[in-house]
């Protein structure tokens, strides 16, 4: 039987006006969580993995909603997260992997302030990575989440999760 790897993204931004008590700096949790139910994740305790995929393993790209379903449970998952908190920075948050093929593979995860920088990171990475591994990996993907800081007093946070 094959195991499933969900690829979710998500972005979240909090007003400091609505809520002038906060301190919303880089990494606040409530930004994060903002992201997170973005990604349909919110409300799980979240177990931080490593890059490896195990063999006989399909990675699609669906935008979950484990929202209210699962609360409380445990939810393991690579994940990518980006803050930016100035006025027209980007956040940028990517999560790249490389199959063989008998769908065992990496991931990797980058962030930048810009899709582009994130995009080429990523590539390099997993061209880097591959080229020193025995073992062959045809298969290269990845997913980009970016969202700009409209304003000083909304920071955000961009987030990729691969969901096992």
């Amino acid at each position: 039987m094959a195991n499933l790897i969900t690829i979710t993204q998500g972005s979240g931004k909090v007003s400091k006006k609505d809520n002038p008590d906060w301190n919303l700096t880089t990494e606040n949790p409530v930004i994060y969580n903002e992201a997170l139910f973005d990604a349909g994740t919110e409300g799980m305790n979240i177990i931080k993995l490593s890059s490896r995929i195990p063999p006989n393993t399909n990675v699609i790209k669906k935008k979950i909603n484990f929202i209210n379903l699962y609360e409380g449970h445990e939810l393991k998952v690579v994940e990518s997260r980006e803050y930016a908190t100035e006025k027209g920075q980007k956040a940028v948050a990517g999560l790249g992997w490389m199959l063989s093929n008998d769908n065992a593979g990496y991931f990797i995860e980058i962030q930048g302030k810009s899709e582009k920088e994130v995009a080429y990171s990523i590539q390099l990475t997993l061209e880097k990575f591959r080229a020193n591994k025995i073992k062959q990996y045809p298969y290269l993907d990845m997913v980009i989440e970016s969202v700009e800081c409209n304003s000083d007093n909304e920071p955000v946070c961009a987030l990729v999760q691969a969901v096992y």
